[in-house]
């Protein structure tokens, strides 16, 4: 029995505008053709896209009927997480200011508003959220996990 596979020529984006921007030049790097729907876009993101190549189809009736998979595109912006990395830097600052670790530690802890660093597992955790079928309904978002460092709403 041969296998076939489908090959993929044409990515359909729906987050055209600055994630989109960065994902369509990857996706030409690569010799894809990289197509959104721009015509109820505001003049900004239709800039974006025109300039990183992305071709216009119109509808999402178009893009569904040229693409030969559509993406969604979102990100995850961490803040400190708990890494050997960055337990190793806590380290470098603390000496290089003369104070030992566990009080510049504390003192870091205090500039954030939950009062802890993320350990990896919950930035993996929102990960899989935006891959699963609960997201579905996301796309050009940007999932900020750093404990409130972010001023929001």
């Amino acid at each position: 029995m041969t296998r076939q596979f489908m090959t993929i020529q044409t990515v359909g984006i729906l987050s055209p505008g600055d994630m989109g921007q960065a994902i369509a030049a990857v996706l030409q790097s690569h010799s894809l053709r990289v197509v959104a729907t721009l015509d109820d876009r505001c003049d900004r993101t239709r800039a974006l896209a025109s300039e990183a190549g992305i071709q216009n189809v119109g509808s999402l009736e178009r893009l569904v009927f040229e693409s030969d998979t559509i993406i969604r595109i979102n990100a995850i912006s961490p803040g400190l997480t708990a890494t050997d990395r960055a337990e190793q830097l806590a380290e470098q600052n603390a000496r290089s200011l003369g104070l030992s670790v566990k009080p510049y530690k504390a003192d870091a802890l205090r500039s954030f508003p939950l009062g802890r660093i993320v350990p990896p597992e919950e930035i993996a955790h929102r990960a899989l959220f935006l891959v699963s079928d609960l997201a579905a309904f996301i796309t050009g978002a940007e999932v900020l996990v750093d404990g409130g460092s972010t001023p929001g709403v």
